[in-house]
């Protein structure tokens, strides 16, 4: 008897197992380092997508959410010749066009304030990760070479994180 609950107790404690956070290897990171690490897994292990909001991590089986903080996510996808329209960043599937390429990126707000200037490099998945101040308008504009693409965006908690049309022409 005191076999059977010996087995029996290995076998709950082994049931338990790891969590999802666990098996990803998501466990004490940042928001930024697990939005970040998704985009450059190509594998799909898992779905996962982001609203102004919050992140959500799906296994089928379990399912993560994470809220997003004090700063807005948004994913563009600048392209030469071929895009997809969305509008929420699918961090595990969404493929933009340009794949690890050097981009200069601007956004001025509307009160006319440079936000962002920098060059930045897109993902093995085409995008490119920007961190913005929240509740913001503004002009965000990439350049690459004599490539330029220009568009209004907003960073407010119901705006899209997913910006796909911005053609460099």
């Amino acid at each position: 008897m005191k076999k059977l609950i010996l087995i029996l107790i290995l076998f709950l404690v082994g049931c338990q197992g790891v969590t999802l956070e666990q098996e990803l290897g998501l466990d004490g990171k940042s928001i930024e380092e697990i939005i970040y690490e998704l985009n450059n897994d190509l594998k799909q292990e898992v779905t996962a997508s982001i609203t102004g909001t919050e992140l959500t991590i799906n296994s089928g089986e379990e399912k993560l959410v994470y809220e997003v903080g004090d700063l807005f996510y948004l994913a563009v996808a600048p392209y030469k010749t071929f895009t997809h329209p969305w509008t929420i960043h699918s961090v595990t599937g969404c493929q933009g066009e340009l794949v690890e390429e050097e981009l200069n990126v601007l956004f001025i707000n509307d009160e006319g304030v440079t936000v962002l200037n920098k060059t930045v490099s897109t993902l093995k998945n085409g995008f490119i990760e920007l961190w913005l101040p929240r509740n913001q308008t503004g002009i965000l504009t990439f350049v690459q070479g004599d490539l330029m693409a220009s568009t209004e965006i907003t960073t407010f908690d119901e705006s899209g994180t997913c910006l796909t049309t911005m053609q460099l022409s």
